[in-house]
């Protein structure tokens, strides 16, 4: 039998990479209007449905999904923006 290939030693870069990325989204997340941070909590770190966010919120679901798609879509756009760079 062949033995198994060693593992690849971690680059130091790419951890600095995600902790800048991760700081990088943290501040964004922070910066997001009060109605999507919220949202992008609850569905996010929380787990809870859409469906619940909206019960909890006392909004309607619409109203859920657009704030999270929002959010989402400002987050992504920060991620797109670190890639390039990297």
């Amino acid at each position: 039998p062949i033995p198994p290939a060693p593992e690849a030693a971690p680059d130091p870069g790419d951890a600095l990479v995600e902790s800048e990325t991760t700081d990088a989204l943290q501040r964004e997340i922070a910066r997001l209007p009060h109605q999507q941070r919220i949202v992008l909590t609850l569905r996010h770190v929380r787990g809870l449905s859409l469906a619940e966010i909206a019960e909890l919120q006392g909004c309607a679901l619409g109203t859920v999904k657009s704030n999270l798609h929002h959010a989402v879509a400002r987050l992504k756009e920060v991620l797109a923006v670190r890639r390039t760079e990297v």
